[in-house]
């Protein structure tokens, strides 16, 4: 059988104690808290994969499809990588210390036009992200549906997001995760065009060299998600998930952006006053907009998102 790995998809890690997790977790909606896992939570999940799998660095990615092969007779256990989406602050200050005891590695994509908003890292927090517990790569600028967008501002949000974070962080960034599971063909083959070897999807499937680099599939960790299934996971067994989100993308692809999220919002009972991703970058640009005194219609907005695109810098 051919060498493959499993990718996480973790979004934020939490503080388990009441107050904590409320300022944690404040203003924000179901359709965000949904996908926050408790410290406790995240700890038992290090620990069982620990226990079964080898956990990849994003170097170990590259030589997976570009270099040498990682699995040797020495090390035949099942092969796990962790990513983080958004660019939540609790993936440093809570997820980071436990990265850090376990000597391993997470692969953070870090949406720009949230950097430095309530909630999520700063830009000095990412340019001092200790690299031997993470990586950085790219989530747009917008976290908008990349694939209602036209090519030009596909290619701006890719292109902009990934030279905002090279400016911070001092190295080449050359992996991006598309937003909202919106990776069809043409959203993949403009990433490689503007220069990105690896591109996560939301797509769940073991990972291959025969797959390639530019769908590299992960599958989503939730608040309910058992630890049964991480062990499952860990040990390469993805069970139905990937019959599952197969299923799932038909809603979006029939639905539209938009339609879709008012949909799954009714569906968490999720209110009007509770924020989504959208939202929080909207309020970001605007936040950003006052400071500098430049209105936010300045720049283009993103059709699916509403979002203003190049809003990061």
């Amino acid at each position: 059988m051919p060498p493959q790995f499993i990718s996480l998809m973790y979004h934020n890690v939490i503080r388990d104690d009441a107050a904590g997790a409320r300022d944690d977790t404040d203003g924000l909606g179901p359709s965000i808290t949904a996908y926050f896992v408790g410290e406790a939570q995240f700890s038992e999940h290090l620990d069982a994969i620990a226990g079964t799998a080898d956990v990849l660095t994003y170097a170990d990615v590259q030589r997976f499809y570009f270099g040498v092969q990682v699995v040797t007779p020495d090390s035949p256990r099942p092969l796990v990588h962790l990513t983080f989406d958004d660019g939540w602050r609790g993936t440093l200050d809570v997820a980071g210390p436990m990265l850090a005891d376990r000597g391993v590695q997470a692969l953070v994509f870090v949406t720009t036009g949230l950097i430095g908003a309530k909630h999520f890292l700063s830009r000095g927090a990412l340019a001092r992200l200790p690299a031997a517990n993470f990586h950085v790569g790219s989530h747009s600028v917008s976290h908008g549906f990349l694939n209602e967008m036209p090519d030009h501002d596909i290619r701006r949000e890719l292109l902009e997001s990934r030279q905002v974070l090279e400016d911070i962080v001092g190295y080449g960034v050359d992996a991006v995760s598309i937003p909202n599971g919106a990776a069809d063909a043409r959203v993949v083959r403009i990433a490689e065009e503007c220069g990105y070897r690896c591109v996560f999807v939301s797509n769940v499937h073991a990972n291959t060299r025969r797959r390639g680099p530019q769908r590299i599939g992960r599958i989503a960790i939730r608040s309910t998600t058992a630890i049964e299934s991480i062990e499952r996971y860990a040990r390469g067994d993805l069970g139905r998930e990937g019959l599952r989100s197969g299923l799932l993308r038909w809603p979006k692809r029939l639905l539209g952006a938009q339609r879709y999220r008012r949909v799954r919002s009714s569906l968490l009972g999720q209110s009007a006053d509770d924020r989504d991703m959208c939202d929080l970058v909207q309020e970001n640009v605007h936040r950003r907009s006052a400071v500098i005194g430049a209105p936010p219609t300045d720049r283009p907005v993103s059709p699916s998102s509403g979002s203003v695109v190049g809003a990061s810098r």
